[in-house]
């Protein structure tokens, strides 16, 4: 996909014949993606832009918020420029500062004619929360566009608006007294229309298949209502537990599609280069090697559309049990204990796998539960390696939003602004989208359609996530009670059983051997960093530390996650440094060796 770029003095815009496009004296269209339209029959939609022209031409931006698809859309007005990422942000992210934009990090740089200054303010945040939440980007001048957001340039300056609200996640009126099983119909139809415009015209669809609740949905939901080839893709972990092929593999098996597997192995480390340019900001994240892993297996065997189950769990909300947790100790009035310990943990400057770290992991956990979770360098670390605290209300719940009494409207407000507004919008959604894009797949998501959206808004807290409050505290909460109740007979009991593991990597495979570890050391010693503010002696002290404690007797499983972690952070980071700030071409880490 050859990268879109306007200029905003001039009003000129750049494309390719990739890009679907109107240009029309009055109102021009640019759109990349896929848009999905309400009548079957005409999905995919031929020409977004010249559908998308006509809608606005008799609403102007109102027609906006009934968008939905994988998409970057660009419409010319007179002197007005709108810019605008799909709702969930899976499709292009797109680069501005107050000359112009573009798709591509590099050519917005060369826009602003400078040589790119490193923001260390949001590499900060980088470090300790492995993204950049937008408009922030990892250089100074450079801004990024948040999914869902209106970007406007009127002649002189740039502006933005949400076009979304919490209202649009949490409507719950007529839905308010509904029934479990009424829920359960409704939500079965939304789902399946969803899969409907997803695959219309495809004789060949692929679905990204884990041991999960939420693929599993899919794969059954499509057995249903299509009849074609189906081909699952599945990725595990070689000589690992964690590993559930065999889970997928099942419920594969069960509705007859044909099944690939892919088992990382740590070798997947040295073609992240080309990965970090794609992604043009840093980015980490544990499921980000899942992700690469499975859209290069699905790239070999050339399905019309992949179904993904990205964003499931976060619409219906997460960690309700924390959550309860944090409330009762705020209702209770002892959180000056929980603070206490957390600002001792939070402020060490280097860690053990003992009993001090594990009640802190897990209190730390709880105590923010209103922000995102925090697997890199602690404040205490960022500090030694030269580098301010985070602004937490950067990654969750804003300052200004006061916590409720009511556990309900304290679940709606975590959910919405951290389930959605960070998890989906930047986290889960952008991966998988960046993925697809870098090895040309056609990747569509059922569970962001905006009707099956606006269906869970409309529920009540017991129907996204079953519980008394004291229950949940307990444990017995039990989460997607909707979706559940309409998809756990159709897949095996094994998996229908099972506890959800998630959808992450376990990050010291990466590292485990020698030379994979040899070379990620290299390769940040020797990048651009050493000649940067961060302290590398400090740096050097953890990967040494990294390196002793990993050839140790296996330490608890979440200490040696979190110390994997922050080294991949690292090593983002320094590729990042060389193929954005530096320039090189390089597509695997041995070539980043001087």
């Amino acid at each position: 996909m050859t990268a879109l770029t306007g200029d905003f003095a001039t009003g000129v815009i750049s494309g390719s014949q990739d890009w679907s496009t109107r240009i029309d004296p009055k109102v021009s269209v640019y759109f990349s993606g896929s848009l999905f339209l309400s009548e079957i029959t005409e999905n995919p939609c031929k020409d977004p832009a010249g559908h998308i022209a006509g809608l606005y031409t008799k609403s102007g931006l109102d027609c906006l918020r009934q968008l939905d698809g994988t998409y970057l859309l660009v419409i010319k007005e007179e002197k007005n420029i709108y810019l605008l990422r799909d709702r969930f942000g899976s499709g292009q992210q797109v680069y501005f500062n107050q000359k112009g934009f573009s798709t591509s990090i590099e050519d917005i740089l060369k826009l602003t004619n400078t040589r790119p200054e490193p923001n260390w303010d949001t590499l900060s945040g980088f470090l300790q929360f492995g993204y950049i939440p937008a408009p922030g980007t990892g250089i100074k001048g450079i801004s990024k566009l948040p999914s869902g957001v209106l970007l406007k340039w009127n002649g002189k300056e740039v502006s933005s608006s949400d076009l979304y609200s919490f209202e649009d996640y949490h409507n719950v009126g007529q839905n308010a007294n509904m029934k479990l099983n009424d829920a359960v119909e409704q939500y079965k139809y939304l789902h399946q229309q969803a899969i409907k415009k997803r695959i219309a015209g495809a004789s060949n669809v692929g679905v990204l298949l884990s041991g999960g609740y939420d693929s599993a949905g899919n794969i059954a939901g499509l057995n249903e209502i299509y009849n074609g080839k189906v081909q699952a893709f599945s990725i595990g972990f070689k000589d690992n537990p964690w590993s559930e092929i065999p889970l997928a593999k099942q419920m594969a098996d069960k509705i007859g599609a044909e099944f690939h597997q892919y088992e990382i192995d740590g070798s997947e480390l040295n073609d992240i280069p080309e990965l970090i340019k794609q992604l043009g900001d840093p980015f980490q994240e544990g499921g980000l090697m899942v992700n690469f892993a499975a859209m290069r297996l699905a790239a070999g065997f050339n399905p019309d559309v992949v179904l993904g189950g990205d964003g499931n769990d976060q619409h219906h909300g997460t960690f309700a049990k924390e959550l309860a947790m944090n409330h009762l100790i705020r209702s209770s009035g002892m959180g000056f204990l929980q603070k206490g310990l957390y600002n001792y943990t939070r402020k060490q400057t280097s860690y053990q796998d003992d009993n001090l770290f594990r009640y802190g992991f897990h209190n730390r956990k709880i105590l923010n539960i209103l922000y995102m979770d925090a697997f890199g360098f602690s404040d205490g670390e960022l500090g030694a390696i030269g580098l301010k605290d985070v602004k937490l209300s950067n990654y969750g719940v804003p300052d200004n939003i006061k916590s409720s009494g009511n556990y309900d409207e304290f679940f709606f407000q975590r959910q919405y602004y951290v389930d959605v507004k960070h998890v989906i919008n930047e986290v889960i959604l952008f991966k998988a989208g960046q993925n697809a894009a870098l090895r040309g797949i056609n990747i569509a998501f059922p569970y962001m359609d905006n009707d099956v959206a606006a269906f869970i808004a409309g529920l009540p807290r017991n129907l996204r996530f079953e519980g008394e409050y004291m229950d949940i505290i307990k444990g017995r909460g039990k989460s997607k009670i909707t979706h559940r109740k309409l998809y756990s007979s159709a897949m095996p009991d094994e998996l229908s059983k099972k506890k959800k593991q998630g959808g992450f990597a376990p990050l010291p495979l990466f590292f485990q051997s020698a030379a994979n570890l040899d070379l990620a050391e290299k390769v940040i010693l020797q990048s651009g960093l050493a000649n940067s503010q961060l302290n590398m002696n400090w740096i050097k002290e953890f990967i040494l530390r990294y390196r002793i404690e990993s050839q140790k007797t296996p330490n608890w499983f979440w200490y040696s996650q979190l110390q994997a972690f922050k080294l991949f952070n690292l090593l983002v980071l320094a590729v990042w440094w060389e193929t954005v700030l530096n320039g090189s071409s390089a597509k695997r880490l041995s070539d980043l060796i001087k």
